[in-house]
């Protein structure tokens, strides 16, 4: 455990001599990075909507992991398992009760209608729709309310036909006039990329005011990412904090995933 809190940075050590005792005293220093690793802790343990985000993601895990068809699993046995923490804090079984209801009623989770209690859960389709989309439930619900949008819409403009949906339509009028083409951004595809981001911040280890930079530019990519001039430009702006903090991610997890929101983010905007 001390190995792994000094490779990571928290601490440092300290070696001393003891005069009388004519052997060393060790003792280990809270570093920079450290110190910011705990105020930040501290900060985002009191963040709701992270909380829930983390929580209704690992519990429809969870569920899906340890469930089959036939078998359901009981939401007390999730206590044990390390997703009950959130920023360094254990999640109380009442929270955890009440964010199974919510997943119940939202259709992710189902409960074993055989027994009277109603508390053995296991993964619905939807359930397993949601983990493959890699959004939170918030954004997946979102994207699920929003009505589909229409396939094929037919337009005259100056007697030329255009089929298709115009939204993403190469569209034309009159003769030898050069084409003017609207390629839009998947709100979809936005979405899985901004809850990407989102998930993978708080293990960067940014300093307090690059992280407030990242939100607030994560929260710009998704007020108006889908217009493409505008998203390339918020991107560009995201590149900018991302790149370095490949090199400080806490572990190669956050790696891994900030270098997956890199690539999503580069095709998208490419």
């Amino acid at each position: 455990m001390i190995n792994t809190v000094i490779r990571h940075g928290l601490f440092t050590p300290e070696q001393k001599r003891n005069k009388q005792r004519r052997d060393f005293i060790y003792r280990l220093i809270w570093t920079e990075f450290g110190l910011r690793r705990i105020e930040w802790l501290l900060r985002h343990s009191q963040n709701a909507v992270a909380l829930h985000d983390h929580l209704h993601t690992s519990l429809v895990t969870w569920a899906y992991t340890h469930a089959s068809d036939e078998t359901y699993v009981w939401p007390s046995h999730f206590e044990s398992t390390d997703d009950c923490w959130f920023a360094g804090t254990r999640i109380p079984l009442d929270v955890v009760n009440l964010a199974v209801s919510y997943l119940a009623q939202e259709g992710l989770l189902e409960y074993d209608r055989r027994r009277a209690s109603q508390s053995a859960v296991r993964t619905t389709s939807k359930g397993i729709r949601f983990l493959h989309s890699n959004q939170t439930v918030r954004d997946f619900m979102a994207a699920a309310s929003q009505p589909p949008p229409r396939d094929s819409v037919t337009n005259h403009f100056s007697g030329i036909y255009v089929g298709g949906n115009v939204a993403h339509a190469n569209l034309a009028s009159g003769n030898h006039n050069p084409q003017s083409i609207n390629q839009g951004v998947s709100s979809e595809a936005l979405a899985s990329l901004v809850s990407q981001l989102r998930q993978v911040a708080p293990a960067l280890g940014l300093q307090a005011t690059d992280a407030e930079d990242l939100a607030e530019e994560v929260d710009a990519l998704e007020r108006e990412g889908t217009e493409p001039s505008r998203g390339r430009r918020i991107w560009r702006s995201i590149m900018r904090i991302l790149t370095p903090a490949v090199t400080t991610a806490i572990t190669a997890d956050a790696e891994h995933a900030v270098h997956a929101a890199i690539t999503a983010g580069t095709d998208l905007f490419s």
